[in-house]
């Protein structure tokens, strides 16, 4: 997961997600050696992503993973690419 504010760029993996009180907690996993994550979200959080989360367009794209990681998989083997965004096309 990639996160980009004013403030910082930073990169980590997401090593678990449990519930502490009323929140979930999400924290890092992998090789965050500079700086582990640990993120709270508050219910009023949970529900409005779920809102943004459960649109067509999002469960398409969820659905759809399968056939994306096998494409991009396809042709990470023919052309080597490095480019993560290989295999995207513009809609």
């Amino acid at each position: 997961m990639r996160v980009v504010t004013k403030l910082a760029r930073m990169e980590f993996t997401i090593g678990g997600l449990a519930r502490e009180g009323d929140d979930l907690v999400i924290t890092s996993g992998g090789d965050e050696r500079a700086m582990k994550v640990k993120a709270y979200i508050q219910p009023g959080d949970v529900i409005a992503f779920l809102r943004v989360a459960l649109r067509p367009a999002i469960i398409r794209y969820v659905f759809g993973l399968p056939l994306l990681l096998w494409r991009r998989r396809q042709g990470a083997q023919g052309s080597h690419s490095t480019d993560r965004r290989a295999g995207w096309r513009r809609r």
